[in-house]
Formats: C-alpha cells, sequence, structure tokens
C-alpha cells in the first residue's frame, strides 16, 4: 500500500513539473513584415546557434544586426561577420539568473522591446519571423501587463493572472500550422515583452497554475472585456455559442468608470446612406426603433440588424447604445461601456478590489458556475478518471 502511495505521489509531482516547465512558443509582431533587428543581451550571455550549429556566445558588449536576405539571412555585428543561414536560435546561458534580450526594430512604432527566454528566427515571405521561446508563468507576466496596464492593485492582478493563464492552456497551439503556440496581439492575448513590476509578478506567483474550470473540469473561455456599460452579456447574445458560464450579470462597479460612456456624432446622410444599403433601400427615416441601450438587434421595417454588426461597421466602443435625431444633419449615438461584453469587465473588477473584494469573490461574480483549481490536478485526475465501456466504467 505504501509502495502504491509513493508511485502515485511520485507520478503526481513529475507531472506537476511537466506542466509549469513548460514553454510556450509566442510569434513576435506578426502583423508586421520586419526585415532586420537588432539583438543585444544586457543582463547575460546568449549563445548563438545558426543551422544548428553553435556559433558564439553573445554578451552585454555584442549587438547583432540580423538582415532578412530573400529566403534567408545575414548576421554580423560591429566585430565579425557570421554569413548567411536559414534558421537561428539565441538561446539565454541556463546557469545564469534573470537574464532577458532585447530587441531594436526599425519602421516600427515601438522602436525597442525586451524579452525573456529564447528567440527563434526563421524566414517567411522574405522577412524575419520571430519566436520567444520561454516558461508560460513568465509568459503570463507580460499578458497581464499588457492586458491591464501598470500600477493597478496586486488583488486584480490575481484576477488577470487566472483568466490569462486559462485563456493560454486552453488555446495552446492556435497558431501551430504558423510555427508557433500564440500570437502577440489581440487575436490571442496581448503580450509586449517581459514585466519589469514586482506587483504583477508577486500576482503571478500567488495564483501560480490556478485556472477556471466549469462543471465538466474543463478549461473555460475567460472572456474579458475592458467596461460592459451596467451588464454583461450571455455569450450566445454575441458569438452564439452557449456556456453554462458567461451569463449576464448585473454590474454597478463600472458605471462610473472612464469607459462606462461614449458618444458618437454621426451625419444623417451618411446614416441613411448606410441603413438604405442595409435595409436594401427601405429605411423608414426614423430612428425610434433602438430605444434600449441593451438591445441585441436594430429593428426597422421589420428587418432587424444585430448591433453588434453596427459596431464593427462604425468602429463603435461597444453595441450598447441609443440613437436619436440631434438635428437634420446629425445623428447622435449614446452608448456605454467598452468591448464585447461577455465575461469579465475589467474597470469593473478593478473597482471592487479597491472595495476589499478578493479575486475569488470577483472571479465568481462574473463566471457564474466555475471552479478555481490548479491545473496540475484537473489534467491528472481527468487523464486517470475511469473509463466507460457499453455505459461501464472500467479501469
Amino acid at each position: 500500500m505504501c509502495l502504491k502511495k509513493y508511485f502515485f505521489g511520485a507520478l503526481f509531482l513529475l507531472f506537476f513539473f511537466a506542466v509549469f516547465s513548460q514553454n510556450i512558443r509566442v510569434g513576435l509582431l506578426t502583423n508586421h513584415s520586419i526585415s532586420s533587428i537588432n539583438f543585444s543581451s544586457p543582463s547575460g550571455n546568449y549563445f548563438l546557434y545558426a543551422d544548428g550549429k553553435l556559433l558564439d556566445s553573445i554578451d552585454k558588449s555584442t549587438d547583432l544586426a540580423i538582415t532578412a536576405e530573400k529566403d534567408s539571412f545575414e548576421i554580423h555585428s560591429s566585430k565579425k561577420n557570421y554569413g548567411i543561414f536559414f534558421k537561428i536560435v539565441l538561446k539565454a546561458d541556463s546557469t545564469q539568473k534573470n537574464i532577458f534580450f532585447k530587441l531594436k526594430f526599425q519602421n516600427l512604432i515601438v522602436t525597442e522591446k525586451k524579452y525573456e527566454g529564447d528567440l527563434e528566427i526563421t524566414e517567411k515571405a522574405s522577412a524575419l519571423q520571430l519566436v520567444n521561446v520561454l516558461g508560460i508563468e513568465k509568459y503570463l507576466a507580460g499578458v497581464v501587463e499588457s492586458e491591464a496596464g501598470r500600477r493597478k492593485n496586486r488583488e486584480y492582478y490575481k484576477v488577470q493572472a487566472i483568466i490569462c493563464r486559462t485563456y493560454v492552456l486552453s488555446n495552446l497551439g492556435r497558431h501551430q500550422s504558423d510555427g508557433f503556440d500564440l500570437c502577440d496581439e489581440v487575436h490571442c492575448q496581448a503580450y509586449n515583452g517581459m514585466s519589469t513590476d514586482t506587483v504583477i509578478s508577486n500576482a503571478i506567483n500567488a495564483t501560480k497554475g490556478l485556472v477556471l474550470v466549469d462543471n465538466n473540469s474543463n478549461l473555460i473561455v475567460a472572456a474579458f472585456h475592458s467596461n460592459c456599460g451596467g451588464e454583461t452579456l450571455n455569450s450566445e447574445d454575441v458569438w452564439a455559442l452557449p456556456t453554462t458560464y458567461l451569463k449576464s450579470v448585473k454590474d454597478t462597479f463600472c458605471i462610473h468608470q472612464p469607459n462606462a460612456h461614449w458618444r458618437k456624432m454621426i451625419p444623417e446622410k451618411a446614416w441613411q446612406n448606410y441603413m438604405n444599403e442595409k435595409q436594401k433601400n427601405n429605411f423608414s427615416n426614423t430612428y425610434d426603433s433602438l430605444k434600449d441601450n441593451n438591445s441585441l438587434y436594430y429593428n426597422d421595417n421589420g428587418i432587424a440588424i444585430p448591433t453588434r454588426i453596427i459596431r464593427a461597421d462604425w468602429h463603435l466602443k461597444s453595441a450598447f447604445f441609443t440613437l436619436k435625431n440631434v438635428n437634420d444633419s446629425v445623428i447622435e449615438l449614446d452608448g456605454k461601456g467598452y468591448g464585447h461584453r461577455v465575461g469579465l469587465c475589467q474597470e469593473g473588477a478593478m473597482e471592487m478590489t479597491k472595495l476589499g473584494y478578493s479575486y475569488l469573490q470577483i472571479l465568481h461574480f462574473y463566471y457564474t458556475n466555475v471552479t478555481i483549481v490548479n491545473r496540475s490536478s484537473i489534467s491528472f485526475f481527468k487523464d486517470n478518471q475511469p473509463k466507460k465501456e457499453n455505459g461501464t466504467s472500467t479501469f
């Protein structure tokens, strides 16, 4: 009996360390065509591998220039020209702590970024494809800072850490065909490089491994947005995807926050042309059909247009608005909230932390019928659950 307990205990520990030592591959600046970069390592040594061979050790005194050359790229520094290669790996010296690298870009609004972990470079469409390889928890620190900003309450960073971790683990491999797991854009999660905020790193460590699961112990779709305007939406209202946990909740915590209200003025003629196009020249020229801010459709002459479509077409902050004719030439859209309004409202959650609510209370307020558990325990026990054959459980 003791031997059996020892075996399963050892197995659990091995699984635990496998989960949390797991690296993630993040595609960097995937919406840009990058022809050249400058690589430097201000904090320690990196090993330069090219086409599978170790070329050099790069210390803080050396900057590398890497430039795309059709289907390959050239590497050189002020001291040396390394030549033409097809794949580069810059690997951090694992014996050194707190090591990071710096990338400088040309022709980008952001000219410089810092990253932890390793960097892989290959060619794609005559440009550099950059992939940052690092541990999930370190990646999360950068994501939390990018998604939530700096100088926030530590309790709120715990909230953001758990929902971002849940997203990462449920979406690994989303860009597998591109050669990495996730991109650094909002298509996946915003990631602008390493975080130096100790409050964020403390929140990451305090919630290490914690994720949100539904009643079937599956990772949830941990949706969040900036401000719901006073009420979140059911997931099926926006994505035609019903869930047991993304349910509408009344939210009074966000209604006085910066993104709670917005207005947009549209020339009446432009609005009429838009509606005639949508309504096939059957627009009634009235503006009474959207009196309820929370209506999901704009109804006119028997034709219903989803407000989420109007939001996308007019680049509105939300699909939560009313409209009125201000005068003969201007239509006013009076709106609430910012984002899709499904799941957690960030500004509402931030206000809740200021009022003393814990991260557990906040997560259970915005996500219904969920459990907060350690990721390692889910995988271990789900993988070891009895299998069913013809309705009978077997081991």
